[in-house]
């Protein structure tokens, strides 16, 4: 039979654009079903969606399904996320395929097994649970004609009615260990998939990836009961018939890494608990197995229970440490929150010792938080001030994510144990929170699936207090930093609702918004709910002023203050020079050229930025490109200091950026920058003031950038001083 196995990840649009992929990880069992009916020798090919539309935004499933005309299709429905997106595609296929099998698989296809096959008759059979025997059942069948009731854990229809065959086969660990979990060569485009679980379409040419990850299957099943989970020990009994976890051997996971590794993968990510499999020892005889074998993978290791000391030192002598790490996931500072929603329980104290050990180990850690239900403000305060604690003794990368209801997740069947309300439960209703636009980051108290208060502002600035806020408001100021798909935005706090007119309400991309202003905590809060409440959750926040702030905010103040050339700062204090004016910049360029021995420790004694303005950086100037708006204190958008634009507050965010690309485009013209030699280094700032253009392009042409001409004289000058 020809077989197509086809991930559909959830596609993300906003304001009518292609804006994002998520759920693009496909489930680790899909290479393993490839294996399976490969072996049996079929025509099988593994198609992923998200790839293809990675390569080519036009790109229609139906077309490259026709193409191959396959006598089965099989769909991953794993992850909820993706449920619009499948079910669109289910009757698209039907109706483009009559004849070919439909069937779908994965854990929330199996958590709304009967649902699915009763509203949508486009679907022919729901594999639940494991799928490697069933599918090759399947196969079977269909090739000899014969009814279903023989193929293990489907759901099917029998003349108009619903049947559903015992939940009777789950893999082992010989059926585990005898497959083949890298089939990159079922892959279409194999070397396009990265393995991340995001992508951005906005601003990304189709270009292939910088780093490819492979996450490793080491086995299945779980012994804990989190709340939130729908593979804990409960319903991986329900939904799969396992009662308790299954290792692949040691031997076939190293198999697996030097597959992948002949195939150009070394980059790893294993999501299993290591108190699975302590009593045997099972992890320090895989990484043993690893270092004889002469392998040297990179690996992110997501443990569910702290590691001993003695796995951290296996970890230590077996992987590349340059981009290796553990990753632990405390979820919450409140110690009574953590025993209440997660099955290991920890105390803070604990993790702070394994931290530590790895620290000693020279082994980095990465730290997953989340948001819970009875969780406020008081918390997420404390949290701050902790995982800060943490980055600054552990120096341990951190990341937050508020919590989404899975379908067979234990707080989904039994929500009132957990204290929730309004919870999502329905396949409907699941459906219908990824059918709408917008991204799944906008707005939290809509999305997670229970009722919340405030989650969307908690957590924009709790994700913007794991920044680092120094650096990201001396980029802002500077106007030198634009990552790719981030805008820029500063203004002062009081003509936020100005600013938030501009920005629109929706925006594709990232947003670094950074507000000036003497601001107390619930200030700051109240800010984040307005900006939640105006679909940018998915910002940055920062604050900043320019005089001295108490040192007891919780969330930060950035202080900055004008100085004159040669003021004095701390290591808090972001000293602005402001080039303005014709004198401010004579003085400087003054005082390189007479002085130079002082210029060289003044430089490097205080952390200087060139407060909004970037006097020439070494790129083109990012308001030209959307990607940087000044507000002023009546609320005007303006590009520096130096830029002002026509149109005053309310002017939607693409009108005036169309106004600064026009006037760029003619003051290039007038200046003759399509013909001239340095037109790429040049960063073709639209108003030089206090230069003249003759005197501008003079610099640009001889020198580089003033700020360039400034690093030049330092590198050369400092083995003199």
């Amino acid at each position: 039979m020809r077989i197509e196995l086809v991930h559909v990840p959830k596609v993300v649009r906003v304001a009518g654009q292609l804006d994002s992929l998520f759920a693009m990880a496909m489930p680790m069992g899909l290479f393993a079903l490839a294996d399976r009916v490969d072996r049996l020798g079929h025509d099988v090919e593994i198609l992923h969606a998200g790839v293809e539309l990675q390569r080519d935004p036009a790109f229609e499933l139906i077309d490259a399904l026709a193409d191959r005309s396959p006598d089965l299709v099989g769909l991953s429905l794993h992850w909820h996320h993706q449920l619009a997106d499948v079910l669109a595609q289910v009757v698209a296929i039907r109706s483009a395929l009559p004849g070919a099998h439909l069937t779908v698989g994965g854990l929330t296809a199996t958590a709304f097994d009967r649902e699915l096959l009763e509203r949508y008759p486009a679907i022919d059979t729901i594999v639940r649970g494991d799928g490697e025997l069933p599918l090759e059942q399947l196969v079977g069948c269909l090739e000899a004609g014969t009814e279903l009731e023989s193929v293990a854990n489907l759901t099917w229809r029998r003349d108009g009615e619903i049947v559903r065959n015992p939940l009777s086969w789950f893999a082992d660990e010989a059926t585990l260990s005898a497959t083949d979990f890298a089939r990159l060569d079922l892959l279409r485009h194999a070397e396009r998939y990265t393995g991340d679980p995001w992508h951005p379409l906005y601003d990304t040419p189709p270009s292939p990836p910088s780093r490819r990850t492979f996450h490793l299957c080491s086995g299945r099943g779980c012994d804990w009961e989190c709340a939130f989970c729908a593979g804990c020990a409960t319903s991986q009994r329900l939904l799969a018939g396992r009662s308790a976890p299954v290792l692949r051997s040691a031997a076939s996971v190293v198999g697996t890494i030097r597959r992948l590794a002949d195939q150009g993968i070394e980059s790893l990510y294993l999501c299993h608990d290591p108190a699975v499999a302590t009593a045997r020892g099972y992890y320090l005889d895989l990484f043993g197995q690893i270092r004889r074998a002469g392998l040297r993978p990179t690996l992110e290791f997501e443990c569910f229970t702290l590691p001993s000391a003695e796995l951290i030192a296996a970890f230590s002598q077996t992987f590349d440490l340059q981009r290796s790490k553990l990753v632990l996931s405390p979820g919450t500072v409140v110690e009574a929150h953590r025993r209440r929603f997660h099955g290991p329980w920890y105390s803070n104290d604990q993790l702070e010792q394994v931290l530590g050990v790895a620290q000693d180990q020279g082994v980095s850690t990465h730290l997953c938080f989340s948001i819970y239900p009875p969780e406020g403000w008081a918390d997420a305060r404390a949290l701050v001030r902790w995982q800060r604690r943490l980055a600054e003794r552990f120096r341990c990368s951190r990341f937050l994510c508020p919590i989404e209801m899975e379908p067979a997740a234990p707080w989904h069947r039994e929500p009132g144990r957990y204290g929730l309300e309004a919870v999502r439960s329905t396949l409907e209703q699941f459906r219908d929170r990824h059918s709408r636009e917008g991204h799944h980051e906008r707005a939290w108290e809509q999305e997670v699936g229970y009722a919340t208060t405030d989650l969307s502002a908690r957590t924009l600035l709790l994700r913007s207090a794991m920044e680092e806020e120094a650096r990201w408001v001396a980029a802002a100021l500077s106007g030198l930093w634009r990552p790719v798909g981030t805008r820029i935005v500063l203004g002062p706090a009081e003509e936020l609702d100005a600013i938030l007119d501009t920005l629109g309400r929706w925006q594709p991309g990232r947003l670094a918004l950074v507000l000036s202003g003497q601001l107390r905590d619930d200030q700051k809060e109240e800010v984040a709910r307005r900006i939640c409440a105006a679909s940018h959750s998915v910002a940055r926040l920062f604050f900043t002023t320019s005089g001295v702030t108490e040192g007891g905010d919780t969330w930060k103040t950035v202080p900055h203050r004008v100085a004159p050339w040669g003021g004095h700062s701390s290591a808090e204090v972001l000293t602005a020079l402001v080039l303005a004016d014709r004198k401010g910049a004579a003085q400087l360029l003054r005082r390189e050229a007479d002085d130079r021995g002082r210029l060289v420790r003044e430089l490097r004694a205080q952390d200087d930025v060139f407060m909004d303005g970037c006097r020439f950086g070494g790129q083109s100037c990012p308001a030209r490109q959307g990607r940087r708006l000044v507000f002023d204190g009546d609320g005007n958008p303006r590009a520096c200091l130096a830029w002002a634009v026509e149109g005053g507050a309310g002017a939607r965010w693409s009108e005036v950026i169309a106004r600064f690309e026009h006037y760029a485009r003619q003051v290039e013209q007038a200046r003759g920058c399509a013909c001239c030699a340095v037109r790429s280094q040049c960063p073709r700032c639209p108003a030089p003031a206090p230069f003249g253009e003759a005197e501008y392009c003079t610099i640009m042409r001889s020198r580089g950038s003033l700020r360039g001409l400034m690093q030049q004289r330092v590198t050369a000058l400092a083995p003199r001083c």
